[in-house]
């Protein structure tokens, strides 16, 4: 708060140096077809991006500081994702759907909360869906899985773990 044009800064660099090496060893681990496996494979370059500290910032603080980095940083891979981690960082929903080229989110509620599958959640799919993004749902049962392919139709894809 004292020193923005400092974090910015530091940002800057943060991100320059992620590139740096994620160019790096992109280049020693894709595949035939460019595919890459940085926490899941996908056809072209892949990333998950995170920023666990949003919980701790205000949406302001999030839309002035992380919305540019992450914009940056998503538009340079082909995928990407990012964990919305527990309850506090809910707030900054919006902001993240906003990212064009943020292609998809995952919900993880945090020890304590209903989990993933639990209709508590679904607005916030809802939500997510209805912006074009994808999301990345745990699920326990078949029962809670045909629970959710029913509530959001045919933009829900079960992926096998």
């Amino acid at each position: 708060m004292e020193r923005p044009e400092w974090v910015q800064s530091c940002l800057r660099q943060i991100t320059d140096r992620y590139f740096h090496y994620y160019d790096v060893l992109y280049d020693l681990f894709r595949d035939e077809v460019g595919g890459a496996l940085f926490w899941a494979w996908a056809p072209g370059r892949m990333a998950k991006f995170q920023c666990d500290f949003s919980a701790m910032i205000s949406p302001a603080m999030f839309g002035e500081f992380m919305v540019p980095v992450l914009n940056e940083m998503c538009s340079r891979v082909s995928y990407c994702m990012l964990p919305l981690g527990r309850p506090g960082a809910l707030p900054h929903h919006s902001h993240l759907l906003s990212i064009k080229p943020l292609k998809m989110l995952q919900w993880t509620p945090g020890a304590g909360h209903e989990e993933t599958w639990q209709p508590r959640w679904w607005p916030l799919y809802h939500r997510t869906f209805d912006a074009g993004k994808k999301m990345l749902i745990g699920c326990d049962t078949l029962e809670s899985l045909l629970r959710l392919k029913k509530e959001f139709g045919p933009q829900f894809q079960a992926v096998p773990d």
